[in-house]
């Protein structure tokens, strides 16, 4: 009974919107419907029991069906793009990391709860940046930048192996304006500043981590397919396929009594942290590549 003796391969489009298939035991007929949507194209389908279907009715069943496939595609397709909205809500469509708004929204509120719920239970927080960042994108231009962007967001995914860790990008109102001197969500942090939240982790274990971001970049031959190179006016040590990382740690409980106050205590040893690596750029200066890996890793915690 499938399309009523039409032969398969002579069917018009038209014809294909919908297919009625007759159960010969039971007597009950089945319409088989496709999702259809302008945009997405077929969404899958959907089976409806028609009953008792009279041959005369073919023509009603074959319009409503076709009505409301459409239909239910359009509901489907708007789903869909209710989906890509929230993801873009979510999500940062240029590093693909989390973006500022979940994170201040949803996941620092978590983990202040978590430290209420689990006071005994360690949150460690990684504060990072990328070093001397202002100067990859004045000498080397913006699209480069923004391709290292891409691969250190790629890098601490690769870096955070528990199937609950989660990438984050949270972007610091108007930037940093101090002086130079284990479940997880990792979130960029100003134009260049990353954020790593490890629960369940004591300083120990993020020191672990941290070393392991610190190397993987460390070690990672940044693209310049991008690059352009604007001559020497603006000062960066390396070439524009290296770049390295500052990270400061703070854990809860501990020194930092409240588990809101991660971020900021963060950001403290942070720049700490910055301090180590600008005596290692001079010794890089003065003394070699020697010289500076004579010096400890730009990581501190508290």
């Amino acid at each position: 009974r499938e399309f009523r003796g039409k032969i398969h391969g002579r069917l018009a489009e038209e014809d294909l919107r919908y297919m009625v298939i007759g159960n010969l035991e039971t007597n009950r007929t089945e319409a088989l419907m496709p999702l259809q949507h302008q945009d997405y194209g077929n969404l899958g389908a959907i089976v409806l029991d028609l009953g008792d279907f009279e041959v005369g009715e073919e023509s009603r069943i074959q319009k409503a069906m076709t009505y409301f496939g459409q239909h239910a595609g359009q509901l489907v397709g708007a789903s869909k793009a209710l989906q890509k909205e929230e993801m873009k809500a979510r999500f940062d469509t240029h590093t693909g990391l989390m973006n500022k708004g979940y994170f201040l929204e949803t996941v620092m509120p978590k983990i202040v709860q978590h430290a209420q719920d689990h006071p005994k239970e360690p949150i460690s927080l990684l504060m990072f940046d990328l070093n001397r960042f202002k100067g990859v994108n004045d000498r080397y231009g913006h699209p480069h930048g923004d391709s290292v962007l891409r691969e250190v967001g790629a890098i601490v995914n690769e870096n955070i192996y528990r199937t609950t860790d989660l990438a984050s990008i949270y972007q610091r109102k108007g930037g940093s304006q101090k002086p130079k001197g284990d479940d997880t969500e990792l979130i960029r942090y100003g134009g260049e500043e990353f954020v790593l939240v490890l629960f369940g982790t004591d300083s120990k274990g993020a020191q672990v981590v941290a070393e392991r971001i610190y190397g993987a970049i460390q070690d990672h031959h940044f693209s310049t397919e991008k690059a352009t190179d604007k001559g020497t006016e603006t000062y960066y040590p390396y070439d524009p396929s290296h770049v390295t990382t500052s990270i400061g740690i703070a854990t809860f409980p501990g020194k930092v009594i409240h588990a809101g106050s991660l971020l900021d205590r963060a950001d403290d040893t942070l720049y700490q942290a910055k301090a180590i690596q600008r005596r290692k750029e001079e010794a890089l200066e003065n003394g070699g590549q020697a010289a500076y890996e004579a010096l400890p890793l730009p990581i501190r915690s508290i």
